[in-house]
């Protein structure tokens, strides 16, 4: 009789793991107008729209730029305008790779960067 119960349960597990196999539970099935839903947006932005603030230069972090001199178009166009040398290099003792990943911010005619 165990033997029976213990065959009962592995066959009930089977069941359920091979079912869960072909069913996605957290497959949304859906579609998404293309239409605006919202065509006037806040966007948190500063008074002046060319500066970039803060990190996803909104407050709320957006990566959004009303600017539109650049565009796909024109982009191959685009050349180095200037560089600027922090002066942060490595030395002996830092590890094998540095990275700079901070987000310059742009307010007014300033751009403000912080360094290692």
């Amino acid at each position: 009789m165990p033997l029976m119960v213990l065959f009962g349960i592995w066959t009930v597990s089977g069941l359920i793991l091979v079912s869960s196999v072909f069913n996605d539970a957290h497959r949304i099935v859906g579609e998404l107008t293309t239409e605006s839903v919202v065509s006037d947006p806040d966007l948190g932005l500063a008074a002046d729209q060319n500066d970039w603030p803060s990190y996803g230069r909104s407050h709320y972090g957006q990566r959004y730029s009303p600017l539109d001199q650049i565009t796909p178009a024109n982009v191959a166009e685009l050349e180095l305008a200037w560089e600027y040398q922090t002066g942060d290099l490595k030395g002996p003792e830092d590890v094998n790779e540095t990275t700079y990943e901070a987000t310059p911010l742009k307010i007014g005619n300033s751009l403000f960067l912080y360094t290692a």
